[in-house]
């Protein structure tokens, strides 16, 4: 009838993959197609990556997310708005920016986010939305994503004690540089003490979000270490306890300092081992000296002693140093020693280096090569690639095509086609020849690495090559072809036919 009702309904649409589909209508028999028909789409969601975080408090903030099903109209950086919630930030700071990393328009979108130091260890929440909403798409809040970003407290560091001695009458200068305590606005922020007697500091010499230096006046104490401890408002507010180091105090005009082999391995210097070089000052000519470490009272052996006269009046001495056994690992060690003769007594300082140890190890972005890191730089030199048999254990080394020392902490393995390592293999690095970057430690000892997977996915980039339409009973051929460092697998689907799609599902992956 030329005067036919319109009719409204509300329609419960069911769930279905993001696609367009077809709409019909019947209604007494007769049927109607939606004449635009009726388009699904994923809402945006992410994750911070695991292992992109660094979000120190005071220190500064960046992490690494991957957005899946960004909005279109996502180009780059200058298309987003971001916001960041949380924890205090300070009031001069420049705004939170973006760095993009890999963009899949519409797909995916991974990107490094920076954001100002936090000044407390509460959770830095980013909110990141497009700019501009997609023509006929979804609004602006179903492509926003909000992100957690944990936030950890270090205890704070001091960084240097310059000069790291003073003398038991008190007096000395020192200037002291300390990490993570925060911006402090004067020297009567900070709380210092030495030896466990409360000293006021002198002079800031400068504070900001990286560090903070000042000096004081060393108290009179008794010679010997003594415990040098920093805090600040800003650490108690954060819950981060006091910067703390050590200070040596000697009685006046009595010294020992090693100027010579002054790093070893853990396993010490025994001899004929090169033995390290200390000078003594305020020790008499001809004197019997000992040598220990401070705490486990370890001997060292005094290979040699020489005393010399006139206006320098010094002890030259060699010292072979006992092995050291760490509480914990770290890369270097810096050990004590007390030098004692003729009722003298002084502290002289040695550094005991760790061999280097694989840290991490993930493949890269495409999945083409596995990325080790180690948590030192080695003896290894940057260069041309060689085969990888004196790194990897043998199984792994037949799975690559070429090793290279892209930095003296990085070994690259670059994999064949035919590779089988995956995230969850197990790699056997090899240590041999790898030491520490100066040659003081031993060589690194064989470990195992299990091989994550990358911190950002490089998606394959595919084409299809076919017919973009057939007839309703005719047959058609497509070929999906793309480039990758490794075999790929390619699984069809068709979200907008879910009969085609139940079909393709049950075809066996090519």
């Amino acid at each position: 009838s030329p005067h036919a009702p319109t009719v409204h309904a509300n329609l419960t649409l069911p769930p279905l993959p993001a696609g367009s589909y077809r709409a019909e209508v019947s209604c007494h028999g007769r049927a109607a197609q939606h004449p635009a028909g009726i388009s699904y789409y994923q809402k945006s969601y992410g994750e911070v990556v695991a292992g992109g975080v660094d979000c120190v408090v005071f220190r500064g903030c960046s992490a690494v997310v991957a957005v899946r099903s960004p909005s279109t109209t996502v180009t780059g950086a200058g298309s987003l708005v971001m916001s960041l919630s949380g924890p205090a930030f300070p009031a001069d700071a420049p705004p939170a920016w973006a760095e993009v990393l890999s963009l899949s328009p519409g797909r995916y979108l991974a990107m490094r986010i920076h954001a100002p130091p936090p000044q407390s260890g509460a959770a830095v929440t980013v909110t990141v939305a497009p700019s501009s909403a997609e023509p006929g798409g979804p609004p602006i809040s179903e492509r926003t994503v909000s992100f957690s970003v944990p936030v950890t407290t270090p205890p704070p560091t001091i960084l240097r004690v310059q000069p790291s001695f003073g003398e038991s009458t008190g007096g000395s200068t020192v200037t002291v540089e300390a990490s993570g305590v925060g911006v402090s606005a004067s020297a009567g922020d900070l709380s210092v003490s030495v030896g466990g007697v409360p000293v006021a500091a002198s002079a800031l010499i400068f504070s900001d979000q990286a560090s903070t230096a000042f000096s004081l006046s060393l108290p009179p104490l008794p010679a010997g270490l003594h415990p040098l401890t920093v805090a600040t408002p800003a650490t108690e507010a954060a819950g981060a306890g006091a910067a703390s180091a050590q200070i040596l105090v000697a009685s006046p005009g009595v010294s020992a300092t090693c100027h010579l082999s002054c790093f070893a391995p853990l396993g010490g210097t025994p001899p004929p081992a090169a033995p390290a070089r200390v000078t003594l000052k305020g020790f008499g000519e001809g004197v019997p000296l000992t040598v220990s470490a401070v705490g486990s009272g370890a001997p060292a052996t005094v290979s040699g002693a020489v005393y010399v006269g006139g206006v320098e009046r010094q002890t030259r001495l060699s010292v072979n140093l006992p092995a050291y056994s760490p509480s914990a690992n770290a890369s270097a060690h810096l050990v004590w020693f007390r030098v004692e003769g003729g009722g003298a007594s002084a502290l002289a300082s040695f550094t005991y280096r760790e061999p280097p140890r694989v840290k991490s190890a993930f493949l890269s972005a495409s999945g083409s090569a596995v990325i080790f890191t180690f948590d030192q730089p080695t003896s290894e030199g940057s260069g041309a690639g060689s085969a990888c048999a004196p790194y990897l254990d043998a199984a792994s080394a037949a799975s690559a095509e070429l090793c290279t020392w892209t930095a003296p902490d990085t070994l690259t393995a670059v994999l064949g086609p035919q590779s089988s390592i995956v995230p969850g293999t197990v790699v056997t690095v090899l240590g041999g020849s790898v030491l520490s970057r100066d040659l003081a430690s031993g060589p690194a000892p064989d470990s195992a690495a299990t091989v994550q997977a990358p911190p950002i996915v490089e998606p394959p980039s595919l084409v299809i090559i076919g017919p973009t339409s057939a007839a309703p009973c005719g047959s058609f051929s497509l070929t999906a072809e793309g480039p990758s460092g490794r075999n790929v697998t390619f699984r069809w689907g068709s979200p907008s036919h879910p009969p085609l799609a139940a079909y393709l599902a049950a075809l066996p992956p090519a």
